[in-house]
């Protein structure tokens, strides 16, 4: 089976907050290759063992969510009065902000003293650490033919959205790639599974192995 990823080549601007009690902060421009998984908004990075989930964001987020969400990862850490001040907004929305990020496990509360602050529920590494899938692997573009294909369930427009609530992107060019996979079907304790083997490095990924299984057995 073939399933599909969205390879993006990109400026993004990194901004580094600097100093302990005067911050201040510098704007770096970073050329990144970038790959978001076409089926479930997730961004990726491929490594030599296989495709490596970074980050699942779920499409239903709101646009308040996804900028306090890039404010949060900005700023490392952000208390409900902080986050009300940046987004000129009152301390309950914030909050409650706050707390839907942290439900969906973008964010964590913290105590810190007697104060309570939120820091990001997720370890994003710096652009430049991430590998795109045409950077380690030669693909054809566009459709393999004669094969089984998952076609994508997001559009470019979706996965460029999902990038620009990490960082500030410009998208310069994109490609859709379908990369290999082996699919078996397993059966254990009267259950069945399904197992995904990498088929450019033979090992199994457990995420898609995951996501399959709910694509395949249950549809």
């Amino acid at each position: 089976m073939f399933y599909p990823y969205y390879d993006f080549d990109c400026d993004v601007a990194i901004t580094e907050i600097r100093g302990l009690l005067k911050k201040k902060s510098e704007v770096k421009i970073v050329k990144a290759k970038l790959t978001v998984d076409a089926c479930i908004n997730a961004l990726v990075s491929a490594q030599r063992e296989s495709v490596k989930l970074i980050l699942h964001v779920p499409q239903k987020i709101s646009d308040a969510e996804a900028e306090a969400f890039k404010l949060l990862l900005t700023m490392d850490s952000l208390t409900v009065a902080s986050l009300a001040s940046l987004l000129s907004c009152s301390e309950a929305k914030a909050r409650k902000l706050l707390q839907g990020l942290t439900a969906r496990g973008l964010a964590r509360q913290v105590k810190v003293g007697r104060q309570i602050q939120y820091e990001p529920g997720v370890n994003i590494p710096h652009p430049s650490a991430l590998a795109g899938i045409s950077m380690l692997y030669e693909l054809k573009d566009g459709e393999p033919v004669g094969e089984k294909l998952l076609p994508p369930s997001i559009s470019v427009n979706d996965a460029e959205r999902m990038l620009k609530m990490i960082w500030d992107v410009k998208l310069s060019d994109y490609r859709l790639v379908y990369y290999p996979y082996h699919i078996w079907k397993t059966y254990e304790g009267g259950k069945e599974g399904i197992v995904a083997v990498d088929a450019l490095t033979g090992n199994v990924n457990d995420f898609v192995s995951k996501l399959l299984a709910k694509t395949i057995l249950f549809h």
